[in-house]
């Protein structure tokens, strides 16, 4: 068994990083690729009266089953969380009052105390409980304290700070970075490709061409995955904005 333990510690390592964050990111990523998985059912019925036309075939007019089912669910609860989370977010404080409160933060930091300076940093940035270390790097950055906090803010779920700078935290960096990026890609592209059929499908529609049972469900479909899909793209980012942290590191 002992030699089973390495594999099954990286296991939940990757699992780990991999979950780690913004879990409305995770659910809308994950309802949109089910759903980008079963586009093909879609397709088919979109051009079911051509087919049945042709080879005299019956396509069922219902292209949803239980995955896209499941999918939809997922997108349905990831945005509730993000509005959720939006709602209990500080949207009292103005943009104005942030920014003079961040003028006096760069400006005094180095008098304050750990626990002032923590809080003072929670204030501006909305990061409750930073390790005091890590905000003197960030604030004492030689060339661009501002780019080093937004790229901390973005990326520090992927990064650890070793005493002088940050670096990034897992082995898995890399795995992480292409599984966003792939289900980012196909989700993107499946919504914009279903819009444009449902775009198409309201042409057919108008022209008084056969077409499916439901005509809006595709074009309806292809923009709750696009837009779905655009909400994340802040959290997809954040793998980025973790390499370009530890890049900064002072020389």
């Amino acid at each position: 068994m002992n030699h089973i333990a390495p594999y099954v510690d990286k296991a939940f390592d990757l699992a780990h990083k991999v979950l780690i964050g913004s879990i409305s990111t995770k659910l809308i990523l994950l309802g949109t690729t089910l759903i980008s998985v079963g586009a093909w059912d879609i397709l088919k019925t979109v051009a079911a009266p051509i087919i049945e036309a042709k080879l005299a075939v019956k396509i069922p007019d219902d292209p949803f089953g239980i995955q896209e089912y499941v999918g939809l669910a997922f997108i349905i609860i990831g945005l509730f969380i993000k509005l959720c989370a939006y709602y209990r977010s500080d949207r009292k404080t103005t943009r104005t009052q942030r920014e003079e409160k961040t003028k006096r933060l760069l400006s005094r930091w180095k008098t304050m105390s750990n626990g002032v300076l923590q809080t003072k940093f929670a204030e501006c940035f909305g990061m409750v409980g930073v390790d005091a270390r890590e905000i003197r790097s960030l604030l004492g950055h030689p060339s661009n304290q501002i780019g080093a906090i937004n790229r901390y803010l973005a990326g520090s779920r992927y990064t650890i700070f070793d005493g002088s700078w940050f670096a990034i935290s897992t082995r898995w960096f890399s795995t992480i970075s292409v599984l966003y990026f792939s289900f980012f890609t196909i989700s993107l592209l499946t919504g914009l490709a279903l819009l444009a059929i449902g775009v198409f499908i309201l042409f057919q529609i108008f022209s008084g061409a056969p077409t499916m049972e439901n005509p809006y469900l595709v074009g309806s479909m292809g923009a709750l995955l696009t837009c779905s899909t655009l909400l994340t793209f802040a959290d997809v980012k954040r793998t980025s904005a973790a390499r370009k942290l530890v890049d900064m590191r002072p020389r």
